[in-house]
């Protein structure tokens, strides 16, 4: 059994199974925009917190476009964090272009044409660069002999004094200016020999490295504004315009990222609404129901797929942090995961996997006991309206704060305890039977079973490391 959650097959696209979260309609927008919009280059933003599926959802793109939209627009995927080691994102950015071109079309000539215009442009940007130099050399960008051709600039570069490099530079400004704009209608002869326009999607901006992912849409902007081009560039925008800040110090970086950007998008919201169950006594959120379907494909219990669905949706959980629950699930506590046992026990599996990846503390804090339970309840974000699973989950917060005496009395099958709570009631009843069942308590001291059910689940995950 894998530990960490399986990836789904991104390739199919935008399958029920895949698109879980009902994000299809936002990439239909985003189709349309690059099929109907004219062939001068377009920049899309998707702007996102962490954690909520942006890349999950342009891996989906991706995949759809590939599968049913082959006939009208290439896709390329680009992971700026993954290529960030390079001093620049210019050869990454080219290399991803051309093997899309090897596989788009069969015209060598074109391809040959592309390549060398592309070399042509990159050498002049970075003839006084030895490191880059030595990376297009390393990437069998350029041949040896070019490489000789051109080495005596790289020796220049590193010993000619600065005034003879600058005008150099300026000597060279209307050749390289030639250069760029030939790499442009190359770029733009990609459209009139496949016929197809270009979405170029550019993930993870905001995990780069700050020089690298501002390198990138300096790029897109000057070098890769060519006809038949679209780009959707992939970020948390608060995140990137702090990297922004690093670099240029403290300007608007809204007006900055806009001089880029010229549509922003964000993730479809899951609008909340009623839905009510077979029981008629619990109105759930649409979210609530997505996470169902999500930790179902992990979670054969369905004690804990509703009460840890429940408390995701509750504390507004992202993808991701559902994602360490699940790993905790599966490597803390497999042995529950396959069929329905006892509920409660269910529960309180699913509220401490929950609270470890909430606040560490938060956990320790409610094994101590010391938040007394209508603040540990707010804390939760479990007040409300009554429905089944609150009313469990408060049960067992109940229990668990209980007096070790008063446990005692409700709970020892030999005695006839005069306590009763209502609110306890289902506790009990489930306790009881595992009480009296030898083949499921057998190993549990009873004392040890009844005052310290939380402290015994929690041995399984102590030593885990999650952050």
């Amino acid at each position: 059994m894998s530990i960490l959650p399986v990836q789904p097959n991104f390739d199919d696209g935008f399958t029920p199974e895949n698109d879980i979260f009902g994000r299809k309609k936002l990439y239909e927008q985003i189709k349309n925009i690059v099929s109907m919009s004219s062939v001068e280059s377009i920049v899309l933003g998707l702007d996102d917190d962490w954690g909520n599926g942006k890349t999950s959802f342009v891996k989906m793109v991706v995949g759809e476009v590939v599968k049913h939209e082959g006939d009208n627009i290439n896709v390329i995927y680009f992971d700026a964090f993954k290529s960030d080691y390079q001093s620049d994102p210019l050869l990454a950015m080219i290399s991803s272009i051309y093997s899309m071109i090897e596989t788009k079309t069969s015209n060598n000539i074109f391809k040959e044409k592309f390549l060398a215009v592309s070399k042509a442009m990159a050498l002049s940007m970075f003839k006084h660069t030895p490191k880059a130099l030595v990376g297009f050399l390393s990437a069998k960008l350029i041949s040896s002999d070019m490489y000789d051709g051109i080495k005596d600039s790289i020796t220049e570069a590193v010993s000619e004094p600065l005034e003879n490099y600058i005008q150099e530079k300026i000597q060279g400004a209307s050749k390289e200016i030639t250069e760029v704009e030939n790499f442009k209608t190359a770029l733009e002869s990609i459209y009139q020999v496949t016929g197809k326009k270009t979405l170029f999607i550019i993930d993870e901006l905001d995990r780069a490295k700050p020089d690298f992912s501002l390198g990138i849409i300096e790029k897109v902007k000057h070098l890769f504004d060519a006809k038949g081009f679209c780009f959707l560039l992939v970020m948390n925008r608060s995140q990137f315009e702090e990297t922004i800040k690093v670099t240029y110090g403290n300007i608007n970086t809204s007006v900055y990222l806009n001089k880029f950007v010229h549509m922003w998008f964000k993730l479809p919201i899951l609008k909340p609404k009623a839905i009510i169950e077979s029981n008629k006594e619990a109105n759930f959120s649409e979210v609530y129901y997505i996470f169902k379907r999500y930790v179902g494909c992990y979670v054969e219990n369905q004690y804990i797929i509703n009460s840890l669905s429940y408390l995701l949706t509750k504390n507004d959980f992202s993808l991701r942090e559902a994602e360490r629950c699940i790993s905790l699930l599966r490597m803390c506590y497999g042995n529950y995961l396959s069929e329905d046992g006892l509920m409660f026990e269910s529960y309180a599996i699913s509220l401490l996997v929950f609270l470890r990846v909430k606040d560490y503390s938060l956990m320790i804090d409610f094994l101590h006991k010391r938040h007394a339970q209508d603040r540990f309840r707010e804390i939760i974000n479990i007040s409300g309206e009554n429905d089944n699973i609150r009313a469990n989950i408060l049960a067992l917060i109940s229990y668990h704060n209980l007096d070790g005496t008063i446990i005692a009395q409700m709970f020892n099958p030999s005695v006839n305890s005069q306590y009763y709570n209502r609110e306890l009631e289902r506790v009990q009843l489930e306790l009881r039977e595992f009480l009296t069942r030898p083949d499921v308590s057998k190993g549990y001291v009873f004392e040890h079973w009844k005052m310290n059910l939380f402290e015994r689940l929690f041995e399984r995950m102590e030593y885990i490391e999650i952050e």
